[in-house]
């Protein structure tokens, strides 16, 4: 029995130091201490943006008043030039005058035949022209090829040949003949003059023959057909 006892003893002390020894270790284990809240940090006080200037926005520069273009001045009506009425063209025995040389028709006739030759148009137009120097300071020369015919169509004739002495040149020489395909150049000075014997071929459908020389004024020859 006293063995039990003590057995009983050893068992009943054994749990009491277990009991409590395990409340020391485990204070918590029945009932936990409420921990408190951490203390919550407040918000930043609200600090309100900087209160911002206006940008003054500039004052924009007009556009320049619109200025028209001047009305433009009309050119001028045109007003042509008076028509001038044409100089009455020079006539048989009237001089026309040039800058070296003057010139005068002294007659005008007509022939179907010249020493045996026939013209190849309908007749012969013999213009006898009397010209002369314009006191001339050199000599220049005369062309007897210078001359021709121009009638009312402005259609030109040219001369076939003059009336002259082979062998003197003279146009009212003794053997003064009509030389086709042939004229006269004459070199003068000072106011020397002469007359040619010019022949054109002309048909006679011409009307209003001129005789025309170089750039002078033409001479109307007031010659029918």
């Amino acid at each position: 029995m006293d063995g039990i006892k003590r057995l009983f003893i050893a068992v009943f002390l054994s749990i009491t130091v277990f009991l409590v020894a395990g409340c020391n270790l485990f204070p918590f284990s029945l009932a936990s201490t409420p921990t408190s809240m951490p203390t919550s940090t407040p918000y930043p006080t609200f600090t309100p943006p900087p209160t911002m200037t206006p940008t003054t926005i500039p004052t924009a520069t007009p556009y320049p008043t619109y200025t028209p273009f001047p009305t433009a001045t009309p050119y001028p009506t045109y007003t042509p030039f008076p028509t001038m009425p044409a100089p009455e063209p020079a006539g048989i025995n009237e001089w026309v005058v040039g800058h070296y040389w003057s010139i005068k028709v002294e007659d005008v006739f007509v022939e179907e035949e010249l020493d045996g030759k026939k013209p190849d148009e309908d007749v012969f137009v013999i213009v006898h022209v009397l010209w002369q120097g314009n006191d001339l300071d050199i000599k220049h020369i005369m062309y007897g090829a210078d001359y021709e015919l121009i009638d009312a169509e402005e259609t030109q004739y040219r001369i076939v040949g003059m009336i002259y002495d082979a062998e003197s040149y003279d146009s009212f020489g003794d053997d003064a003949e009509f030389q086709p395909g042939k004229w006269v150049w004459t070199q003068a000075s000072g106011s020397a003059s002469k007359t040619y014997r010019l022949v054109f071929d002309v048909p006679l459908s011409a009307e209003g023959l001129r005789l025309w020389f170089r750039d002078f004024d033409p001479i109307d020859l007031d010659l029918d057909l």
